[in-house]
């Protein structure tokens, strides 16, 4: 910021021709409305120095060189953005979107203030000072010298900073003309009074806190610049900037002078291209910079030589107005515009397929063609069309008149009641499809479905409860109306398997068909093999078990299967085996059939038991009726067998020795003999290890017993006296 009014001061030097020294510069030489100068800067600055002070110098730059050059150009304050922030300007220097506003009086030229888009945000934003910093002072004579300030802040920019942040630049100017002479520039010689400008700039930025502005950074500058001020340059022709130390920094100057050019007057041809079309060709004077055309029917153009299309005949007022930075002027022609006919035409609905054509063509046609676009066509005006079919339809209308002819065409929808139609297809299960076959497009659908069922959807399927017949009805609509058709449909279920089951008797059930929906054949399956075909069978079961029973029920509709496990229990058939242990213990074991699930035995001594198997000590020498009683939930079952208890020293010699066995192991025949031949009275008995007896007879010396038969094991051979006392025991075992 701290170059900002250097850099105005040199917005408004300009070049000049030469002068006469001891030149004055009064409020006659200040800039005006269409000055244009060419600002260029010499970045060579340490090729130059500022020369000397004094009367009747003359100073060298005839080498300067425009490595850089910005056209500034002075137009009209009302030119130029947000001019109403500066309402006491007398002109605006614009360079690009730079715009400087100043005020020119009798006492000098003072700077107002920026207008430019400070921050890239592609929005304007002024920058004003108070005080003014004063230019130039009038007049300006070789003995000038004065003191001013100035000051500008940014908190007007409230888009760019908050309001909590202050940005202040102060400056103090010391001005004094320290000589004057001749000035030699690459564009010729001009008499100058230079002018020292001491500039000392205060740089401040402030925070707000509780209220009170406190300062976070401060800087003081100072700078100088050495203006060469020319008479008829209005201003600095020549610009140089020092360090306060006197090293160069800048050197600015003016390298082309454009000479003030008078507004134009504008003025402008008319070419008729004989199709409603017209081209402007400006011929303003002045060289006008912009152009405004307004062409008398409401369209306007910033072309310098516009062509423009009128839609519509007649008289049209065309005005041009040329500006330039000095100005503008204003010049109209009227222009007779005669056109070709523009076809235009709109469409009403009467009814069903009819529809009225009106035309609405411009610029008087004489005769009419229309195509309606199903083969038919018409010569009327405003006809009335109607369409058999339903469909889009490109309309054209071709409208004549004796200067042309014209073409336009719209697309027509024709929308046509409906014809109500559909099908159906049946899926089972009281299930159906109903497919809209209807006519003429409909947009809309209502279906009832006869049992208090409706749907909207086009082709909707659906499933009835309960079989019966039932009145279908379609109402199929769009835009135009509707109609509606019914069918009937007749229902029939599939059966839904389903049984029961009871028993009758051991292993014989009774099957109860249960199916719905009326099936007409039946197939069981027993799950042991065996099948049947009647509705309600009974089955008698050979074993038990776990069955899975299955019907299969069968009508027209389709057909279904229900299974259920069936457990079948037999009544027991009791069995046992006996197992003789020594002095009277056997232990008995259970062979029942079918699963019973309780067993009751009696000993036949008194004594019983309720074990599967159980073990039984007998305490006396004799045959028991061991019985075995057995039960499941079918029935029960019993069993006796008679049981052999022998109670006696297994270890007496004298029984062992009573009798002799041979041989022994036998697998055939077995030969039993007394010691005492002579004994009489006795009786021989063979007993297994089950307790069951083998041979029970009398006896004489000897005997001889087949055993083929035999199952192989343990036996024992008992001698018995005539008073049931065992007199002889003998082991042998039979082997296979």
């Amino acid at each position: 910021m701290k170059r900002i009014v250097p850099l105005l001061l040199f917005l408004f030097s300009i070049t000049c021709s030469q002068v006469i020294a001891q030149i004055q510069i009064t409020a006659d030489d200040a800039p005006v409305v269409g000055d244009v100068f060419v600002q260029s800067a010499d970045t060579s600055v340490t090729l130059y120095s500022i020369g000397e002070s004094g009367p009747n110098r003359v100073w060298d730059f005839r080498s300067l060189i425009a490595n850089s050059s910005d056209t500034l150009r002075f137009i009209a304050t009302e030119d130029a953005p947000k001019n109403d922030l500066f309402p006491d300007a007398s002109f605006a220097g614009q360079i690009d979107s730079i715009y400087t506003f100043a005020q020119a009086n009798d006492e000098g030229l003072y700077f107002l203030g920026i207008v430019s888009d400070f921050f890239d945000v592609d929005t304007f934003f002024a920058l004003r000072f108070d005080p003014n910093p004063r230019l130039l002072a009038y007049p300006t004579t070789s003995t000038t010298a004065y003191v001013d300030t100035s000051k500008f802040d940014v908190t007007a920019f409230s888009d760019i900073f908050s309001d909590s942040v202050r940005i202040t630049q102060e400056e103090f100017n010391h001005v004094n003309v320290d000589a004057f002479g001749t000035l030699r520039m690459p564009s010729g010689d001009f008499d100058v009074l230079r002018q020292e400008r001491m500039v000392i700039t205060f740089d401040t930025i402030e925070v707000l806190t509780n209220g009170v502005w406190f300062p976070i950074e401060q800087g003081v500058d100072t700078i100088f610049t050495y203006e060469w001020l020319a008479k008829e340059a209005k201003g600095p022709v020549l610009t140089i900037t020092t360090t306060a130390s006197g090293r160069i920094t800048d050197v600015d100057f003016i390298s082309n002078i454009i000479p003030n050019i008078p507004a134009p007057a504008a003025a402008f041809d008319i070419e008729d291209r004989e199709d409603g079309s017209f081209r402007f060709v400006d011929r303003s004077t002045n060289e006008p910079l912009n152009w405004s055309w307004d062409f008398g029917d409401g369209n306007t153009s910033t072309e310098q030589n516009p062509i423009h299309t009128y839609t519509s005949g007649g008289t049209f007022n065309v005005c041009l107005t040329a500006s330039n930075s000095t100005g503008s002027n204003t010049a109209c022609q009227e222009v007779e515009v005669f056109l070709p006919p523009a076809a235009a035409f709109d469409i009403d609905t009467i009814g069903n397929g009819t529809f009225a054509f009106n035309d609405l063509s411009t610029n008087t046609p004489l005769s009419w063609a229309w195509d309606f676009g199903d083969g038919s066509t018409s010569d009327v005006q405003n006809p009335i069309h109607t369409y058999n079919i339903p469909g889009t339809f490109n309309v054209c209308l071709n409208v004549i008149n004796e200067v042309g002819e014209n073409t336009i065409c719209q697309s027509l929808t024709v929308v046509l009641i409906p014809v109500a139609n559909f099908e159906i297809v049946e899926n089972g299960d009281g299930n159906f499809q109903f497919n809209d076959l209807s006519t003429n497009n409909p947009d809309a659908w209502v279906w009832t479905f006869g049992d208090g069922n409706m749907t909207n959807d086009q082709s909707p399927s659906h499933t009835y409860d309960a079989p019966g017949s039932y009145e279908v009805c379609l109402t199929a609509a769009n835009e135009v109306g509707s109609t509606q058709s019914c069918q009937m449909v007749s229902v029939l279920f599939a059966p839904v398997a389903s049984f029961d089951i009871d028993t009758l008797d051991n292993g014989l059930y009774g099957f109860t068909d249960l199916s719905t929906n009326t099936p007409s054949s039946w197939t069981w399956d027993f799950g042991d093999g065996n099948t049947s075909t009647a509705q309600n069978p009974t089955h008698t079961f050979a074993t038990a078990g776990t069955f899975n029973i299955c019907l299969t029920a069968t009508n027209t509709a389709g057909n279904n299967t229900a299974c259920q496990s069936l457990t079948v229990v037999l009544s027991p058939q009791a069995n046992f085996t006996a197992t003789m242990g020594e002095n009277g213990n056997y232990t008995f074991t259970d062979q029942s059939t079918n699963e019973p699930s309780s067993w009751a035995w009696d000993f036949g001594d008194g004594n019983t038991s309720t074990d599967q198997n159980p073990t039984h000590t007998f305490t006396t020498t004799g045959d028991f009726n061991v019985c075995l009683m057995v039960t499941n939930a079918a029935g029960s079952s019993n069993i006796c067998q008679m049981i052999s208890v022998i109670i006696n020293d297994v270890d007496d010699p004298a029984l062992e020795a009573a009798l002799s066995v041979f041989p022994n192991p036998v697998s055939n025949v077995l030969q039993i003999q007394l010691q005492d031949q002579s004994t009489e009275g006795v009786f021989l008995q063979v007993i297994g290890l089950n307790g069951q007896t083998q041979v029970r007879q009398a006896i004489q010396g000897q005997a001889t017993l087949q055993v083929g038969n035999w199952a192989a094991g343990h036996y024992t051979a008992l001698l018995y006296a005539s008073t049931g006392a065992i007199i002889g025991r003998k082991q042998f075992v039979v082997s296979r």
